[in-house]
C-alpha cells in the first residue's frame, strides 16, 4: 500500500477518533447520567439556548465562554459567570478547551481527559 495512501488512512481514523469538534474553540460535554439543556453565551457566536444534549453528546462553539446555565434532569440549575468560568479554566480567560457537565457539577478538562470521557460514553478504544 503506498505510504500516502496509509498516511490519509492514520489521518482519517484519527478525526473520527476526536472528541473534539474540527473548527471549533470549544467543545462542551454532557457526562452526567442524563439529558440536560444548556443556554451558552460567548464572544464570537450567535447565543446557544436551550440545547438539549444527551449523554455523551457535545456542543462546539468559538470565541471567549462568557455565560453557561445548565439544567439537569434533576431540575438542578447550574448558572456560570464568566468570572466563574475563569476560574474553572484555571485563572485563564477561556479562549479555547475542553469541558464536561457532570453530575456533581462542570468542569474544564484537558484535551486528553475529554477524548476519554467521550471513549468511555462511545466505547471506542484505538
Amino acid at each position: 500500500m503506498p505510504r500516502g495512501l496509509q498516511f490519509s488512512i492514520f489521518v482519517i481514523l484519527g478525526v473520527a477518533l476526536s472528541a473534539f469538534t474540527p473548527g471549533t474553540d470549544h467543545n462542551l460535554m454532557n457526562a452526567s447520567s442524563g439529558p440536560i439543556v444548556l443556554d451558552i453565551r460567548s464572544s464570537c457566536d450567535q447565543p446557544i439556548t436551550h440545547f438539549r444534549l444527551t449523554p455523551g453528546h457535545s456542543v462546539g462553539f468559538n470565541g471567549v465562554f462568557q455565560h453557561l446555565r445548565v439544567r439537569m434532569v434533576s431540575g438542578k440549575m447550574l448558572t456560570f459567570s464568566e468570572r466563574q468560568l475563569i476560574q474553572l479554566h484555571g485563572d485563564s480567560v477561556p479562549t479555547r478547551g475542553g469541558w464536561l457537565v457532570e453530575d456533581s457539577g462542570v468542569r474544564s478538562v484537558s484535551s486528553r481527559d475529554y477524548n476519554l470521557a467521550y471513549r468511555r460514553f462511545h466505547k471506542v478504544w484505538p
